[in-house]
């Protein structure tokens, strides 16, 4: 993952092998609203890439599959 690419969103993630990112400071939904961050973007979190598959509220999204580890205080790097 080249993070000198990738755009970042405010604030801190952490995940938990489901299929959950749960944000704290995040503004997932005005991120949105500003095309940063949609359904069917990549996102990294830990190491991990995933697909955008819904943006539950400014705190929560939901990815394509599960992450296989926990990790918090982490970034949310947007890649695509």
């Amino acid at each position: 993952i080249d993070i000198t690419t990738a755009n970042t969103i405010s604030g801190y993630v952490a995940i938990a092998n489901t299929i959950y990112v749960t944000g704290t400071g995040t503004l997932f939904n005005i991120a949105k609203n500003r095309n940063i961050i949609n359904v069917g973007s990549t996102i990294a979190v830990n190491g991990e890439i995933r697909v955008v598959n819904n943006i539950i509220s400014n705190t929560n999204i939901s990815v394509s599959y599960a992450f296989t580890t926990n990790a918090n205080s982490q970034t949310l790097l947007i890649l695509t």
